[in-house]
């Protein structure tokens, strides 16, 4: 379920699945399972779980974070250790995030359910919103890229892609590292590389995509932007969350797999073909699955054939 809840003097909107800790002032800003949203029911971001894995104070308020100071370089910044690139950007969208938050000293503290303003939160009401919400939204993109088993350098690849903060030549040629002739895709198609050229219309690394499609017997997704074709794809296989959970693992694996492609053309000048890449990603999703799951078992060449069945989703 998805509450939002406005803190004591911090008049602050914390959307989160489950129950969260609540006591006046000291209702804290995130914990491992909540996700910050914007103010006056604006929508939830995920992904600032791992800020709160690092902080060294995790029970500090609202209120106590904006005394000390919340923007660059403030006092509320304290981690174990120091940030890596991905989470200093991370860091970046959420100090940004908070600078449009207005505090409200005599907001008195209350719950409101989204759905059902009027009348509150009832048993009723989630489970209507669980059962009836067959297709994600388009803005739940960032929100797919986080899956229990798929590597977290992958989810943290795919993070970034859907930022284009990848180092596609076309995005280092903007920031003055390659010249304009140098930002050529490495496929040799003649198009400047970026990471939409590279992932979805390129004539070598995006023919991918339909041969994936016809091995797992899903239907086929033309969309203009990464984030809508992610959000497509999931859905492609059918709405029930088994099949959803398991095309988001496949775009992962593809998206994972076609980087690393692009990497090993141009930095060791080695290719693969269309179909090598599709094995790949088989091998991929096959490891993934099986290895976070002592019970969980699959025969390997029916699953190079037929994966919905190996899984019991047809």
């Amino acid at each position: 379920m998805v509450l939002e809840t406005v803190s004591g003097p911090g008049g602050f909107v914390v959307s989160c699945f489950g129950s969260p800790v609540w006591d006046g002032e000291r209702q804290t800003v995130c914990r491992r399972e909540e996700r910050v949203g914007a103010v006056e029911g604006g929508s939830a971001h995920s992904g600032w779980w791992r800020l709160f894995d690092l902080a060294v104070n995790k029970s500090v308020s609202v209120a106590d974070m904006f005394q000390l100071g919340w923007g660059v370089g403030g006092e509320t910044w304290v981690w174990r250790r120091q940030l890596r690139a991905w989470e200093d950007e991370m860091l970046g969208e959420f100090q940004t995030l908070l600078f449009t938050i207005s505090l409200q000293a005599h907001s008195s503290d209350r719950w409101l359910w989204q759905p059902d303003l009027d009348r509150g939160y009832t048993v009723r009401s989630a489970y209507q919103l669980l059962t009836h919400q067959a297709v994600a939204p388009l803005e739940a993109a960032p929100g797919l890229i986080w899956h229990s088993q798929v590597p977290l350098k992958v989810s943290i690849l795919a993070w970034r892609l859907l930022r284009d903060r990848l180092p596609t030549k076309a995005n280092l040629t903007s920031r003055g590292i390659l010249s304009v002739g140098d930002s050529h895709c490495v496929s040799g198609c003649g198009s400047v590389e970026s990471a939409h050229h590279v992932f979805i219309s390129c004539s070598m690394f995006g023919s991918l995509w339909s041969l994936v499609s016809s091995w797992v017997g899903s239907a086929p997704v033309t969309t203009q932007t990464l984030s809508d074709h992610f959000v497509q794809f999931t859905s492609s296989a059918g709405g029930t969350r088994a099949r959803r959970s398991f095309m988001q693992l496949i775009w992962l694996a593809c998206v994972w797999v076609v980087w690393t492609e692009r990497n090993h053309r141009l930095f060791r000048g080695s290719a693969t073909s269309s179909l090598h890449m599709l094995d790949k990603i088989k091998t991929f999703s096959f490891r993934w699955l099986t290895a976070k799951s002592c019970t969980f078992a699959l025969n390997y060449h029916s699953w190079w054939s037929s994966p919905m069945l190996c899984l019991g989703l047809v």
